[in-house]
């Protein structure tokens, strides 16, 4: 594939991540809460989608083949993850602490008991996973070096 193909289909995916993110925060949306965690959880679910799709399907980005932008990713990985890993132990603090209640008041009692058992396992799922992957994107960046230097392919 052509570079100008392969930027398309770059942009193509940042704007379905975020649409994807919109759609998985689109049931806290739409009961109008007070969620102190939108950005957080937005980021949480970028970094996901994106780190699975670095993971595998590292050769169809248009910069696969720049050996110092993995390195850069090898280096910059490690923030990310610290910071990920804090803004989820906020979400934990604050669940443990306040609890998602606090938020919920002004919803009936099914409603709330439904939207903090999905706030709790979506903010879960997406931490945990995107923490996990981020941990796991070094290791493909060093094979992926690896592979280009020695076998010539990404």
């Amino acid at each position: 594939m052509n570079n100008i193909k392969l930027i398309k289909i770059e942009i193509i995916f940042w704007i379905s991540s975020a649409f994807v993110a919109g759609l998985f925060l689109l049931p806290i949306y739409k009961f109008n809460i007070p969620y102190l965690f939108y950005p957080s959880n937005f980021i949480f679910i970028i970094a996901f989608i994106t780190f699975m799709r670095w993971i595998f399907l590292w050769k169809l980005c248009p910069y696969s083949t720049f050996q110092y932008l993995k390195a850069a990713i090898i280096l910059v990985s490690a923030i990310v993850v610290f910071y990920l890993i804090v803004y989820f132990s906020n979400f934990r603090i604050y669940v443990e602490d306040i609890g998602l209640q606090a938020m919920l008041t002004h919803l009936d009692d099914v409603d709330q008991v439904r939207l903090e058992s999905y706030i709790r396992t979506e903010m879960l799922f997406f931490s945990i996973c995107s923490i996990i992957c981020g941990i796991c994107i070094p290791f493909r960046m060093v094979w992926s070096i690896w592979t280009q230097h020695n076998r010539g392919y990404v």
